[in-house]
């Protein structure tokens, strides 16, 4: 019995000892960070783990060009401390006040890129991460520098997320050399319904020709259809996609009219919600390689 009596007097001692070392210790809340669009959050997420809360302002399946600010997408902003855009213009009719008045961090995760340039040759195409090379070296390096300024204390775990995060994308980029490889020049080609898939094309050596092409504020004119409609009929193309966050309805006219396939649906601007094919950017991107191939088979 008084065996017993000293080890839980022993045992009283040590909870007393740690509750008092711990008093005044504050354990550092998460970063709140918010995005511009769905891509962009899923990144910042992969780097910082737990270190971080996450809101994007255009959400899964939504398209960024054509967004409505909200009320309440300021006041997220505002009290967030840390704003991160894509750049190269993609925000460009929403982003440039917000960015001037807040009073956090702002980053811009393409810095870096070397841009593809719209038919105007003044207008940057902002669709760099249709590339994984461009979001490995250029948007996790940017977030990531951004993190670690902001939160030093844990450099050590958003550099380690962003090298095993690093490598899955080095892998992916292998992976769509090696399928796409498999498809002959003649059947690699399609058309979509806008230029998001430039850095796609230009990196893997398919061809996908946009409806909505020149730039992004552009319409599309019955020339410009008729012009489009004569290329797919003298290049051959067997197949057309049409995407998560479009009107496709253009795109659908289209094959009906030069009788060509509709090859399925393509993620390009925003990804899917949790319980579709694309809740991330590397499901997204072997989705849409699986969808080309299929197609193209």
């Amino acid at each position: 019995m008084y065996f017993n009596f000293l080890k839980n007097s022993f045992a009283c001692l040590i909870l007393a000892a740690t509750l008092f070392l711990n008093v005044g210790i504050t354990y550092a809340a998460p970063i709140t960070i918010v995005t511009s669009f769905s891509i962009l959050g899923d990144l910042v997420k992969q780097i910082g783990g737990d270190k971080v809360i996450v809101t994007s302002i255009v959400g899964a399946d939504q398209d960024t060009h054509d967004y409505e600010l909200k009320p309440s997408d300021v006041t997220k902003i505002d009290k967030s401390r840390m704003f991160i855009i894509n750049g190269l213009g993609l925000e460009t009719n929403w982003s440039n006040n917000l960015v001037q008045s807040y009073k956090g961090v702002v980053v811009v995760a393409s810095n870096g890129v070397i841009p593809f340039y719209f038919n105007d040759k003044k207008t940057a195409n902002p669709h760099a991460w249709g590339d994984p090379n461009n979001v490995r070296k250029y948007y996790m390096q940017n977030i990531l520098r951004a993190l670690i300024k902001i939160s030093p204390e844990n450099s050590s775990f958003f550099k380690k997320r962003a090298y095993i995060y690093a490598n899955k994308l080095t892998k992916l980029d292998e992976l769509i050399v090696k399928e796409l490889s498999k498809i002959s020049p003649e059947k690699a080609r399609a058309v979509v319904t806008h230029s998001s898939f430039k850095y796609f094309s230009a990196t893997y050596g398919v061809k996908l020709t946009p409806v909505e092409g020149t730039s992004i504020d552009n319409d599309v004119s019955a020339k410009d259809i008729a012009d489009l409609e004569k290329v797919i009929k003298q290049t051959n193309i067997k197949v057309v996609f049409l995407e998560n966050m479009t009107n496709n309805t253009l795109t659908q006219q289209i094959a009906k009219d030069t009788k060509v396939k509709i090859g399925g649906k393509l993620y390009s601007d925003a990804l899917s919600d949790k319980n579709g094919p694309a809740s991330d950017y590397i499901d997204m991107m072997v989705y849409n390689l699986n969808t080309l191939k299929k197609a193209w088979k």
